[in-house]
C-alpha cells in the first residue's frame, strides 16, 4: 500500500457502513482508524500486495481496474462512503487480487487490518455487516460485467456518473473527462460526446475536473437499468 498522508486521530467517520454499525463498535474501530488524504489516480493496493490496512472512504472514490498488458485499464468497480477496501480483507484475505486507485480524491478512515480483524472476531454486527457488504460487492461486479457487454456506451456512461454519485456527498464529482474514458474503456473523444450531449439535456453541468449531476431522475432515465440506487 502506497504511503498516505496522515491527520489527526478521529473517533466518528462519515463512511456509511461504519455508521451502520452499533456505537460501541463504532468507537472501537474508530480508536484504531487515521484520517488519510487520497490524491487522485494514487494506487493505494497493488495485484498480489500485502494488505495492511482496511480503508473506509468518506469523500474519496476508489475503483478497482483491470490493467492489460499495451498498459490500457479498465475499471470494474467503485469503492465510496458507502463501502470498505480491499474487499480481499473482509473475506480474510492476506494480499490483493486487482489493483485499487483513487478515483476520486478526498478522505478515508484506514484502519490496520489486525485491528479490523480483532473486532469483527468479537464483534457478531461487524462480522454480518462486512460478509454481507462482500456478498452485495460480488453482485455488483457481476453486474458491471454484464452491463459492459450488453449495454451501450451512452448508457454505461450514465449508469457509471449514478454509482459514483451514490458514493459521494453532494453533486459535483471531482473527476476529470481523460479518467472518465479511461474508466469507460473507450477514447477520450467517445466521451466528450456523450458529455456534450448529457449537458445539452441538462443532466449534468460542468467545470474544469468537475461534473455536477444536476438532474438524476432524467440521468437514471438515460441509463440502463443496471444501476441500483
Amino acid at each position: 500500500m502506497t504511503k498516505l498522508k496522515e491527520k489527526s486521530p478521529v473517533q466518528t467517520s462519515d463512511n456509511d457502513l461504519v455508521a451502520g454499525l452499533p456505537a460501541a463498535d463504532v468507537r472501537r474501530l474508530m480508536q484504531a482508524a487515521r484520517t488519510v488524504e487520497l490524491a487522485p489516480g494514487e494506487v493505494v493496493l497493488d495485484a498480489d500486495a500485502p494488505i495492511k490496512e482496511v480503508l473506509f472512504p468518506e469523500t474519496a472514490v476508489l475503483a478497482y481496474v483491470g490493467c492489460y498488458e499495451d498498459g490500457a485499464c479498465a475499471e470494474m468497480i467503485s469503492v465510496g462512503r458507502n463501502g470498505a477496501t480491499p474487499i480481499d480483507a473482509l473475506i480474510r484475505g492476506e494480499t490483493a487480487a486487482h489493483r485499487c486507485e483513487v478515483q476520486v480524491p478526498g478522505t478515508a478512515k484506514a484502519v490496520p487490518v489486525e485491528a479490523f480483524e480483532a473486532l469483527r472476531a468479537k464483534s457478531d454486527a461487524v462480522a454480518e455487516a462486512t460478509s454481507e457488504y462482500a456478498r452485495d460487492f460480488v453482485d455488483q461486479v457481476m453486474t458491471v460485467a454484464a452491463c459492459n457487454a450488453a449495454h451501450a456506451v451512452e448508457e454505461r456512461a450514465a449508469r457509471w456518473l449514478l454509482d459514483l454519485h451514490d458514493c459521494v456527498p453532494g453533486d459535483d464529482i471531482r473527476i476529470t473527462q481523460e479518467r472518465m474514458a479511461e474508466m469507460l474503456g473507450v477514447n477520450r473523444s467517445t466521451v466528450s460526446g456523450i458529455v456534450q450531449d448529457f449537458r445539452e439535456r441538462g443532466l449534468i453541468a460542468t467545470s474544469r475536473g468537475v461534473i455536477t449531476i444536476t438532474d438524476r431522475k432524467a440521468l437514471e432515465a438515460a441509463s440502463c437499468d443496471c444501476h441500483r440506487g
